[in-house]
């Protein structure tokens, strides 16, 4: 057998993904995110203290970032690869979690809800069970309790793609509310959909067509606010 040489070096090796737990008691039976029985591999848990039901939950995760932030952190510089958590209602801390992770982070299973819609026929839409109002969360992080106009651009993963389209949008008289990207197909592209208000769609699309943006959807939606239907 010739030489084998190991390189690199991490506090734990062989347990790649790493698991953000809620501070929370209930029986974890295998099967379960967190008992470590479940996994067919090791894997590395860090309770986040004071991540509660209430917290969370209740809360929609207000001023729990940094603890999340923090406790990623500390899995990453044990070794972990990758970075999950205990709760699908952590999607509303997606976003901010994943820009300063330097690991893959999914913080919610809904996150696979993308990649579900488009293996789905025409016509048909994702369903969420769930036990509390998640989907008022999830459509609020999306900016659905906002008239205006959803654009979905495919963009190569290039400097400067996401700021051209925002200075379209900009010259259109539109003001961006949310932005979330996909990258189904694992290759150089990227979709984006971005929701914004105070655009005209037909001016938008012809900016967006002389700029030679790739556009996968545009739409024009109503406030889908409870307060706009009186619930």
């Amino acid at each position: 057998m010739g030489e084998r040489k190991a390189f690199g070096g991490k506090t734990i090796y062989g347990a790649r993904v790493g698991i953000l737990i809620l501070e929370t008691r209930f029986p974890r039976v295998p099967g379960d995110i967190g008992n470590a029985l479940t996994w067919p591999f090791p894997v590395l848990y860090k309770v986040i203290r004071g991540a509660t039901f209430k917290t969370v939950i209740v809360d929609k995760a207000k001023d729990m970032l940094e603890a999340f932030v923090a406790g990623a952190d500390d899995l990453v510089t044990q070794g972990a690869d990758g970075i999950a958590t205990s709760c699908g209602y952590l999607s509303v801390i997606q976003e901010g979690l994943r820009a300063r992770c330097p690991v893959p982070v999914a913080s919610s299973s809904l996150m696979q809800v993308p990649f579900v819609q488009r293996l789905l026929p025409p016509g048909k839409k994702v369903g969420i069970i769930t036990e509390t109002d998640i989907f008022k969360a999830f459509v609020s992080v999306l900016g659905g309790y906002a008239e205006g106009i959803r654009l979905t651009v495919d963009l190569p993963d290039e400097v400067g793609k996401l700021a051209e389209v925002a200075k379209l949008i900009a010259e259109a008289n539109g003001n961006i509310l949310a932005v979330t990207t996909t990258n189904i197909n694992q290759d150089e592209n990227s979709e984006v959909t971005i929701k914004e208000t105070g655009a005209d769609a037909k001016a938008l699309k012809k900016l967006l067509d002389k700029a030679d943006i790739s556009v996968v959807d545009l739409r024009t939606n109503v406030d889908y606010s409870p307060k706009k239907f009186g619930k």
